[in-house]
């Protein structure tokens, strides 16, 4: 194939198990995803509310819209960091983002409006790397981990409820 680049060949590679051609892009996203596991650095935002210097994430107690919305961000997949989970879904939503019912690797999940360890309720928010695992900022630890679907950490802890999945067309498998 003369004329054509290295790089559109390798775009274009087949999978020794699937057959079907690599989504570079999705690979490199759930690398990055994983190397932030154990990262504490989503914990802190500092902002001024009502004239107050204010840690607005609470010490990690609020970072899961901050960690999510920054890896969409690396990757160009949004406009801008946020640190709330309404602002990310709009922002994601007006950046090709759509709604699926389809666990797969690279999609953002939303979780039901649960309490956190501060008492406060919210919804959650996180990125998945495989149809059984997600990756999220976890309140009670104050760090990036991994965990199920259903944010279980263990056989004790009582499913949380999927409010929706989203996709991006640039992280298709």
């Amino acid at each position: 194939m003369r004329g054509s680049s290295l790089a559109t060949h390798s775009r274009l590679a087949k999978s020794a198990e699937t057959g079907k051609p690599k989504n570079e892009t999705l690979e490199a996203f759930i690398a990055y995803i994983i190397k932030q596991i154990g990262s504490t650095e989503y914990r802190q935002y500092i902002a001024t509310v009502d004239g107050c210097i204010s840690d607005v994430l609470q010490d990690g107690q609020l970072s899961c819209a901050y960690f999510v919305s920054n890896v969409l961000l690396v990757f160009r997949l949004i406009k801008s960091g946020h640190c709330t989970v309404v602002s990310t879904l709009a922002d994601m939503l007006s950046c090709d983002w759509r709604k699926t019912g389809r666990l797969l690797p690279g999609a953002v999940i939303v979780w039901e409006k649960r309490k956190q360890a501060s008492g406060i309720s919210t919804l959650h928010i996180g990125l998945l790397i495989t149809p059984i695992v997600a990756i999220s900022h976890v309140d009670f630890y104050g760090t990036v981990m991994p965990h199920d679907v259903h944010y279980r950490f263990g056989r004790d802890v009582p499913p949380r409820k999927i409010e929706a999945i989203y996709r991006h067309p640039m992280l298709k498998p």
